[in-house]
């Protein structure tokens, strides 16, 4: 419709069409304007809004809504020396996206009210295009309360709006003494996944890792756990419509087919594909480690070659120790398993000053974890044939028979598991890199020992002894990690 007024005077109201769409009518464009004055539009019976237009703008006028079954006017009042035209067209609100071209407006005046529809909560940004001019863009909640800030505009640029879940609208003004031509189009980004975080690095049969993740728009999920080859294992969450905000996805590290996966490195993958047809991805990586650590070990060749112990893991090894124990028990020299590469490590055993003595039996054990805490043991028996060198252990002595009398000991083995014992269990993920110990008597050993608790170095000494030959092993130890000394005793 076109509204029209002479010098100084005012046009009559112009109808449109009753309104009997489903969506009510909220925008009236303004274009073709000669002269200048106010455009004034309504719907019968009721001013909603007015707009001072001048020669050559292209407007906007939102705001309101027209009932279903009434029929929106307009009108131009309050004309210049010279008169003033201009076409009027009503529709409805769009739902992003949408795009606005050709917008002009005067010299430092309030030019535009943008609404649009947002059917589906998402994020959505800005795209302005200036030819001429700069512009000042301030963002409204349906209500009319101002959202954030309103920011200048001299250039062409993108900017983000906030993340209210509902319909909105921009208010738009000239900000310089010039007039403003320029494009606004509104549309939504795809769906985010924020914040992804696994509540484990690992787990294993039994167990269930959960992954947290926030939306910050509303979208269909996909869930679905990727094994080492890429290939899908399992698929947790299929199309699935979510809303903005916290979620969570839990996965009991078995298969489609309700077997249990192997050990290694897996990803979840979430996918998003929204009402607007935008997609989006995200993924969070996690260990599944059901089986401890493989070792194998190889005694030495000769006396003067190094003891090995070779331990392997799918996910990684956290430590270890290799000893070599005489046949007493006592402990003759150990070493630490060292990584190396991501799946492997090795201890190796260097010979005692002299080497491995002819005649004499030892006992080699490796001790490793991997990082879900599991631990593997393995023992192997070497010697070297030759006649053993004064054992003070041989020949008579005291006893009923007339028969030598042997005392049992406290092995190496015993004190280093009972060690251990003791740092698991007021420790987590306890891990000795360096242990070494020194014989008081048949029954007593001193140690000193290394290591680590997650990313927290610790060391310490203490006694691992028994009270008699058939008592249990105890351990008196004083151990200090993140500058505290403390004692521990079992």
């Amino acid at each position: 419709m076109t509204v029209s007024c002479p010098a100084g005077g005012s046009s009559g109201d112009v109808f449109a069409a009753p309104v009997d769409e489903e969506h009510p009518t909220a925008i009236a464009r303004v274009t073709n304007v000669t002269g200048s004055g106010y455009v004034v539009v309504g719907h019968e019976g009721i001013e909603n809004l007015s707009l001072l237009v001048h020669e050559g703008d292209t407007l906007l006028i939102g705001r309101w809504t027209i009932p279903e079954g009434a029929r929106p006017w307009a009108r131009m009042v309050y004309c210049g020396a010279s008169g003033g035209s201009a076409t009027v067209e009503f529709y409805d609100r769009p739902d992003v996206p949408v795009t606005y071209s050709n917008l002009r407006g005067a010299p430092n005046s309030w030019t535009h009210s943008i609404e649009f529809g947002l059917p589906s909560p998402a994020p959505l940004v800005v795209d302005i295009t200036i030819r001429k001019g700069a512009i000042s863009v301030c963002e409204l909640a349906p209500e009319g309360w101002p959202i954030g800030y309103c920011e200048n505009y001299y250039e062409s640029t993108q900017q983000r709006l906030s993340n209210y879940p509902e319909s909105r609208m921009l208010i738009v003004q000239t900000i310089l003494r010039e007039p403003a031509d320029y494009d606004i189009t509104i549309r939504p980004l795809p769906v985010s996944f924020d914040k992804l975080k696994w509540d484990r690095s690992n787990f294993g049969p039994g167990e269930t890792a959960t992954l947290s993740y926030e939306l910050d728009g509303a979208t269909s999920v996909t869930a679905q756990v990727k094994g080492p080859d890429g290939k899908t294992v399992r698929t947790l969450v299929d199309a699935v419509s979510q809303q903005p905000g916290q979620h969570a996805v839990a996965w009991d590290g078995r298969d489609d087919d309700g077997f249990p996966v192997a050990d290694g490195e897996y990803t979840l993958r979430l996918e998003s594909a929204d009402l607007y047809g935008n997609t989006s991805s995200s993924e969070a990586k996690i260990f599944v480690d059901g089986a401890g650590p493989e070792i194998s070990v190889t005694p030495p060749g000769s006396p003067g070659d190094a003891a090995i112990a070779d331990v392997t893991d799918a996910n990684g090894i956290d430590g270890g120790i290799a000893t070599v124990t005489s046949e007493d028990g006592a402990l003759v020299v150990a070493a630490a398993v060292m990584p190396t590469d991501s799946r492997h490590a090795r201890a190796v055993v260097a010979p005692p000053a002299g080497g491995w003595a002819p005649g004499k039996r030892y006992t080699l054990r490796a001790v490793a974890h991997d990082h879900a805490g599991k631990q593997a043991v393995v023992e192997r028996s070497f010697a070297f044939p030759g006649a053993p060198g004064g054992d003070p252990g041989s020949g008579s002595g005291s006893g009923s028979g007339g028969g030598a009398s042997v005392k049992r000991t406290l092995s190496a083995g015993e004190a280093l598991d009972t060690l251990q014992a003791v740092l698991d269990k007021r420790l987590s993920r306890a891990t000795l890199s360096r242990v070494a110990c020194t014989r008081r008597s048949s029954l007593r050993l001193r140690c000193t020992f290394r290591g680590r608790s997650g990313r927290r170095a610790f060391s310490g000494t203490g006694d691992i002894y028994k009270l008699n030959a058939r008592g249990r092993v105890r351990a008196t130890l004083k151990v200090k990690i993140g500058g505290k000394t403390r004692r521990w005793t079992t």
